[in-house]
């Protein structure tokens, strides 16, 4: 374990604390943290969901307590969460181009694209997971085709 930690803290160690300094700045600024904790939310309601199938009797206070719990592990450690995505941003970015990325953020364009990004973030997952469902029932087809073409037999 030790040894697979190891290269992600030496990578970590090489970034600049300038350059570190500027990455939790964008990550502030774009509402990075505000996402993580939507996701967070996200994995609520897929547990909330699970636990439905698993219990249609649940009560409903055991779903209060399961979101107010994700809340607070989510917001705990979402600090850890964007420590991790640090050295992303700093493998894929100089530290001019998060600046500059900063600068476009302060300008209206760049302020009107965080107030609306997780509109159409939310938008595209959805129109995303529509195409893919469209797509399920042509891909069944396919796949049995293939299947019996190659004398595969499935369940």
């Amino acid at each position: 374990m030790l040894l697979v930690a190891l290269p992600v803290c030496g990578f970590a160690q090489e970034i600049a604390t300038s350059k570190e300094k500027a990455i939790n700045e964008l990550l502030e600024v774009t509402g990075a943290k505000q996402v993580g904790i939507q996701m967070g939310m996200a994995i609520n309601q897929s547990l909330a969901a699970s636990l439905k199938v698993q219990n249609p009797n649940i009560p409903p206070r055991a779903l209060e307590i399961l979101g107010e719990e994700t809340q607070t592990m989510m917001t705990e450690n979402v600090d850890a969460l964007f420590a991790s995505i640090v050295p992303v941003y700093a493998e894929f970015f100089t530290e001019k181009e998060i600046r500059d990325m900063l600068a476009f953020y302060e300008t209206p364009t760049g302020k009107k694209t965080i107030a609306t990004m997780p509109q159409i973030l939310n938008k595209s997952m959805m129109i995303g997971q529509q195409w893919g469902q469209s797509l399920v029932p042509q891909l069944v087809t396919n796949l049995e085709r293939r299947f019996k073409e190659e004398g595969i037999k499935v369940d």
